[in-house]
C-alpha cells in the first residue's frame, strides 16, 4: 500500500492479496521470501521503523509461488532547527537544537566544520560568547541522516566609544604631537595617514607621534567581543592657515 520512496517518519504497509488461501511471507533484507520466513495476514500491516527493502510473494499449497512484489524505504532523519537562529546579538545565547525525529541523536561542531558521527553529541544548550558558526546533523540507527543545519552569531558586548584625537586640527604654527586615546579600557586603537579609514589590520597606536606635514590622521578602536568604534578624522595644515579637523 506504500510506494518506495523516502520518508521522513516511521510508515505503515498493508499488504494484500487476492487469493483468500494464500499465505503471505516477506523478508526486509531484500532477499527473495522463501517457505521459512515471516507470514504477515492478508490485509495486515507491517511496521517500516528503518529504511529496508520490503518483498513479499503469496504462497499455497499446489500452487506456483506468487510473484515477489518488492519496495524500498528510505527513512531520513529531519534536519535539527536552532533556537535562536542567526543573528547578531548584545550578549552570549544559549542555543538549543532538537530534530522531529523520535529517538535520533544530534551532534554538532561550533567551528563551522561539517558535523559527522565522531562529532559532540547534544545534551543541553550550546553557550555562545562569541562570534562563530554552528552546525549540526541527526543520526538515527538504521536511518539515513540528516542534512546539515546552521547558524551564524555575531555576539557583541557592545561598542567601542570613538576615539578623540589631540590636538585639534587646522594651521600648525609647529609640527603637533599627536595622541589619540579611546574611553573603552582594553581596547586596540588603530590609526592612518594616507586618509584611508583605519582597519584591524592597520598600524596599531603606541605613543604620540609628530605629524610633519599636511595629513589627514584617522583612527579607530577595536576590541575582541566588541563592534569596532567609529572612525575619529583630523586633518592637520602645515601651510595654510585654516585647515580644519573633523572630530
Amino acid at each position: 500500500s506504500l510506494a518506495s520512496g523516502q520518508y521522513l517518519a516511521e510508515q505503515s504497509v498493508t499488504v494484500t492479496v487476492a487469493d483468500p488461501d494464500a499465505t503471505l511471507r516477506y523478508t526486509t533484507t531484500g532477499a527473495d521470501p522463501t517457505e521459512s520466513d515471516a507470514t504477515v495476514a492478508n490485509g495486515g500491516s507491517l511496521a517500516v521503523t528503518q529504511s529496508q527493502t520490503l518483498k513479499v510473494s503469496g504462497w499455497k499449497a499446489g500452487a506456483p509461488t506468487s510473484v515477489v512484489v518488492a519496495a524500498t524505504y528510505e527513512l531520513k532523519v529531519v534536519a535539527p532547527t536552532m533556537t535562536p537562529g542567526s543573528g547578531a546579538y548584545g550578549a552570549p545565547q544559549a542555543v538549543s537544537m532538537s530534530t522531529l525525529t523520535p529517538n535520533a541523536t544530534v551532534r554538532y561542531t561550533t567551528d563551522g566544520t561539517e558535523p559527522d558521527e565522531a562529532d559532540t553529541v547534544y545534551a543541553a544548550p550550546v553557550n555562545v560568547a562569541d562570534t562563530r558558526t554552528l552546525k549540526a546533523r541527526a543520526y538515527r540507527t538504521g536511518w539515513t541522516s540528516s542534512d546539515s543545519t546552521h547558524a551564524s552569531y555575531w555576539i557583541s558586548a557592545g561598542t567601542v566609544a570613538t576615539p578623540t584625537i589631540s590636538p585639534t586640527g587646522g594651521a600648525q604654527a609647529a609640527p603637533p604631537l599627536v595622541s589619540i586615546a579611546t574611553a573603552t579600557e582594553g581596547a586596540t586603537i588603530r590609526y592612518t595617514l594616507d586618509g584611508s579609514s583605519p582597519s584591524s589590520t592597520s598600524s596599531v597606536y603606541v605613543y604620540p607621534f609628530l605629524v610633519s606635514a599636511t595629513t589627514t590622521v584617522k583612527a579607530a578602536a577595536f576590541k575582541a567581543g566588541y563592534t569596532p568604534s567609529g572612525v575619529a578624522s583630523v586633518t592637520y595644515d602645515g601651510d595654510a592657515a585654516g585647515a580644519t579637523g573633523t572630530p
